[in-house]
């Protein structure tokens, strides 16, 4: 991440789904991040992405399957 950059995040967990929403600023670069992983059971994720500053704009989608969730990594996080 670039010095200076400010994130704001959103996160839910509904119906056994993690939704995350991310917006903020890096070098520049605006961007905002979607994404969403079933975890139980697990499944499918994606994530949308669209960066921009003045004159350059990307778009990211990637859509896959998660197929195993490890409960330690939960456990860390708290």
């Amino acid at each position: 991440m670039g010095a200076g950059s400010v994130v704001s995040e959103d996160v839910q967990i509904v119906d056994g789904i993690i939704k995350d929403l991310r917006v903020g600023e890096i070098d520049g670069f605006k961007f905002e991040a979607k994404r969403s992983v079933s975890i139980l059971p697990p499944g499918k994720f994606a994530v949308n992405i669209l960066a921009f500053n003045d004159s350059i704009s990307v778009v990211v989608n990637t859509e896959g399957e998660c197929s195993e969730i490890d409960a330690l990594v939960f456990d860390e996080a708290m």
